[in-house]
């Protein structure tokens, strides 16, 4: 069933609540831990050993 256009938000509407909820977000830094997870490389650790895994070779 689709809603009503009476019960609709505005694209403008939409917009100013988001600017309103995460506009003050940008003002505010992070913790140090959360900066340092942020920066951190992904998957860092991560190496393949033997050439073989899961009984197939890697090319």
């Amino acid at each position: 069933m689709k809603r009503s256009t009476d019960n609709r938000r505005s694209p403008a509407e939409i917009k100013a609540d988001l600017q309103s909820h995460y506009g003050g977000l940008a003002d505010k830094k992070p913790d140090g831990h959360a900066a340092r997870q942020f920066l951190h490389k992904a998957y860092q650790n991560y190496s393949v050993k033997g050439g073989e895994e899961n009984g197939r070779s890697l090319p």
